[in-house]
């Protein structure tokens, strides 16, 4: 094996461990363990809420990780409630960007400004962890779908935190 210093002389620090030259495969081995941690850190998506009618999507957000990846908590933040009384929103994993369900977030009422934790909610959805499949594959998406009434006042974001599989 060449000594990193014969090979990287503008290494600096990472020239010497604990006082012992490192060598290539060192410094590859490394820089894999470094890759692996970067790839189990959380990550958090966010994007706002539309506004619309009965049936149409507040949002659609799709994983843009070539890999599948978990996720672990969503959150919808309704700032300005929709306007309507019994306008609600389902948020759930779908195969497309019109797709619709409540596996994350079942009957959200928009018509009160509130925060609501998937991990706090009670009924379809409490907790757990979701699995979507990579960018272009099968179940790629979280929907938020507006059910029953118009929300034309509606103004809020979501947040959706995952990792890597």
């Amino acid at each position: 094996m060449a000594d990193v210093r014969s090979t990287t002389p503008n290494l600096g620090l990472i020239k010497y461990s604990r006082g012992h030259p490192v060598t290539d495969v060192d410094l590859a081995t490394n820089m894999d363990t470094l890759d692996d941690a970067f790839q189990a850190v959380v990550k958090v998506a966010k994007g706002g809420l539309a506004a619309g009618a009965a049936d149409a999507f507040a949002f659609a957000w799709q994983n843009p990780e070539a890999v599948a990846i978990l996720v672990q908590r969503v959150i919808v933040d309704v700032v300005t409630a929709g306007g309507t009384a019994t306008s609600i929103l389902d948020v759930g994993v779908s195969d497309t960007a019109t797709g619709t369900a409540a596996d994350i977030i079942d009957n959200l009422d928009l018509n009160a400004a509130a925060v609501t934790d998937h991990l706090l909610v009670a009924g379809t959805g409490v907790g757990g962890v979701h699995k979507l499949g990579a960018m272009g594959g099968t179940n790629d998406y979280i929907t938020g779908k507006i059910l029953i009434e118009k929300a034309d006042d509606l103004i809020g974001k979501y947040y959706i935190e995952y990792m890597l599989v």
